[in-house]
C-alpha cells in the first residue's frame, strides 16, 4: 500500500480586529498588526497563534507571580512584569 501525502493544514492568523496576517512579515509589521488582545507570537517572520490559558494555568501563574514578585520587591531586584507583555529576545 502506498501512503498518500497530506499537507499540514495551517490555520489563518487573525488579529482581534479580524485582519488576517500575511504569510510572512517583518517584526515591525507584526507589531503594527498585533494589538494587546491578539494571542500571537512572531517567529522568524511567521505569525504563530497561541491558545488562551486555562483556569488552572492562570491560578498557578498568579501564585508564582505573587511569590516571585514578593521576593523581588523584598530584595529590591527589579520588576516582575506578568504576561501578556510584548518582548523580543536577541538572536
Amino acid at each position: 500500500m502506498s501512503q498518500l501525502y497530506e499537507p499540514e493544514t495551517k490555520l489563518l492568523a487573525v488579529n482581534s480586529d479580524g485582519v488576517v496576517a500575511p504569510p510572512y512579515m517583518s517584526y515591525e509589521q507584526f507589531l503594527d498588526w498585533a494589538d494587546e488582545d491578539t494571542l500571537a507570537e512572531w517567529v522568524d517572520g511567521v505569525v504563530e497563534m497561541t491558545s488562551p490559558a486555562s483556569v488552572i494555568h492562570q491560578d498557578i501563574a498568579v501564585f508564582l507571580s505573587t511569590v516571585v514578585n514578593s521576593y523581588v520587591e523584598a530584595f529590591d531586584l527589579g520588576k516582575v512584569i506578568p504576561p501578556p507583555f510584548q518582548m523580543k529576545l536577541a538572536t
